[in-house]
């Protein structure tokens, strides 16, 4: 469940601070870690608490979820320069 991007922003505000996840996930929920106010994930959690039908809820996070493609890229850093041995 804390791998699923959809659902880090209600456990951040639920008062989740550790996540235990495939390490194949941590890039992805860590780009929606950096961009989720604590906030907006308070009030999301709010929200989903209040819910009563499942389809409700399941609108509510859809609707919060980060948009993003598909395959997360990792970020481009230069190549290493390697030294010229003369």
């Amino acid at each position: 469940m804390a791998g699923e991007c959809d659902l880090t922003g209600l456990l951040i505000g639920m008062g989740l601070r550790q996540f235990s996840m495939h390490p194949s996930q941590i890039l992805a929920v860590k780009e929606v870690v950096l961009d989720t106010s604590r906030r907006s994930a308070l009030q999301l959690a709010a929200r989903v608490l209040r819910a009563t039908d499942p389809a409700t809820i399941r609108a509510m996070l859809e609707r919060a979820a980060p948009q993003r493609e598909t395959e997360v890229a990792p970020r481009e850093r230069p190549a290493p320069q390697r030294e010229r041995v003369p």
